[in-house]
């Protein structure tokens, strides 16, 4: 579906904070595995682990391992010390999963170009590299000087005075028990334009990711394409780009569909 929403564009855009984001969730969750069956050289004591915890991303870390991940069936169950082979599979797997993943981001069949002039954010240009047994600190933190070499101070600096209203029509009221996403953003906006000396790290961004991926597009891509309408719909506005809402099939819909 996502391709076929795509295809009517000539020219698809990515973001170096859209890359970014990619290695904070499904990079991240994959390196995360490849240690744990490393470490524990049990198969099924990792995945045992990793369904009764309660960590955000659980979900994600268990649909790598029964759909990215081909073991169970690569393995006889007669085979002398199992458990052991299967997790030693999973770690070779995910050995080649992980920069796989990263390159995949670049490809021309996923984006014509990876838009990155405006931020030049170093984590998402570093690609995930192996060390002798495990995989290098994915995202360690920003520190000016000694590994951080972006821009993102100033871009939100040149761009607040547009993204300030927008933010603050759809920010909840400050000192609220739930800010919502856009009120993190407003804060975080007005802390760097207040504070000549704030430096950001990736965590930070994170937490303004729409409006940095905003910033990078902005002058170059026409429409934005998005699951979220809520963030998307006033950003796009905002940055002169025509918002398209992606949706998907309810789930239930398509089971039944695809019985009938």
């Amino acid at each position: 579906m996502i391709a076929a929403e795509l295809a009517q564009f000539g020219w698809k855009f990515a973001t170096g904070i859209t890359v970014l984001e990619f290695k904070a969730t499904i990079i991240e969750a994959c390196i995360f595995l490849h240690q744990a069956f490393r470490r524990a050289a049990h198969f099924s004591s990792v995945v045992d682990a990793v369904t009764e915890s309660a960590h955000r991303q659980q979900a994600l870390r268990l649909h790598i391992i029964h759909n990215m991940l081909q073991i169970v069936h690569g393995v006889p169950p007669t085979m002398p010390n199992r458990e052991v082979q299967m997790a030693e599979m999973a770690a070779e797997q995910l050995e080649t999963v992980i920069p796989h993943l990263y390159d995949s981001v670049h490809s021309p069949d996923n984006a014509d170009a990876i838009l990155t002039d405006k931020i030049r954010c170093t984590r998402a240009s570093e690609r995930p590299e192996k060390l002798t047994a495990r995989f290098a600190t994915n995202l360690p933190v920003c520190v000016r000087g000694k590994n951080k070499h972006c821009t993102v101070e100033r871009a939100i600096r040149d761009h607040a005075s547009r993204l300030e209203p927008t933010l603050e029509a759809g920010a909840t009221p400050v000192g609220g028990a739930n800010p919502n996403q856009f009120r993190k953003s407003l804060d975080l906006v007005r802390r760097v334009c207040t504070d000549p000396r704030a430096e950001l790290s990736h965590g930070d961004c994170r937490n303004i990711g729409d409006c940095l991926i905003a910033i990078e597009g902005a002058e170059a891509a026409t429409h934005a394409v998005s699951t979220n309408r809520r963030e998307w719909e006033p950003l796009s506005s905002c940055f002169g780009m025509q918002f398209v809402h992606l949706t998907y099939p309810d789930e239930r819909s398509w089971q039944t569909r695809a019985k009938s």
